[in-house]
This record gives structure tokens, C-alpha cells and sequence, in this order.
């Protein structure tokens, strides 16, 4: 079930919309988004709900890495790029930043 917030701000109010869904009491899904109206929030809540419920949305609990998506994009798009291209990419992998988490 998603809820509506009223916030006021200095451009009016805003309607920030929220689904959580929880299995056995630990939440799997979450999700947010502001809207200007509240049709649109009641709109956006029913897409949502919508699409959780047909399995198209989910949260992943392990974190990706820059690392891991690098190889992603290497394995998935290879033909299309050329040696240069897939070479750089495997050079940032030995640079810190692909330790980095990223948030799915």
C-alpha cells in the first residue's frame, strides 16, 4: 500500500509518494518519487504497485560494484565497441573507483 505526504515548500505544495512492500517483516522493496499534484502521486503509486506485483520491479539486497558493471558492459557489448574502448574500461578496473558500490 503507498502513501502521499503533503510537504510545503516556497514553489507550493508537493506531494511526495511512497510504496514499501514487506515480507515477514523485513522490507524488499521500497520506493519514492515527488510529484506537484496528488493525481499524479496516486497515479505513480498504482504503476508501482502494478508493477511489483507482475515481478518487474525489485530490490537487489547485494550491492553492485563500478567493477562489476564494467565487466557487464564488456561482456554484453564487445562486438560493438572496438579495442580501445573494452581496453579503457579494463583499466579503470584497476583504478580505486571500482571498488565503489553503487546503489541498485
Amino acid at each position: 500500500m503507498g502513501t502521499i505526504v503533503e510537504r510545503k515548500s516556497k514553489s507550493g505544495t508537493k506531494h511526495r509518494a511512497q510504496v514499501i512492500k514487506k515480507k515477514e517483516g523485513e522490507v524488499v522493496f521500497s520506493k519514492s518519487a515527488t510529484f506537484s499534484r496528488k493525481t499524479a502521486a496516486n497515479a505513480w503509486i498504482k504503476k508501482v504497485e502494478k508493477d511489483f506485483d507482475a515481478g518487474k520491479l525489485t530490490n537487489r539486497q547485494i550491492q553492485t560494484t563500478v567493477s562489476e558493471l564494467i565487466d557487464k558492459v564488456i561482456d554484453t557489448q564487445r562486438k560493438q565497441m572496438g579495442k580501445t574502448k573494452s581496453q579503457v574500461l579494463k583499466t579503470i578496473k584497476l583504478f580505486d573507483v571500482a571498488d565503489v558500490g553503487i546503489k541498485p
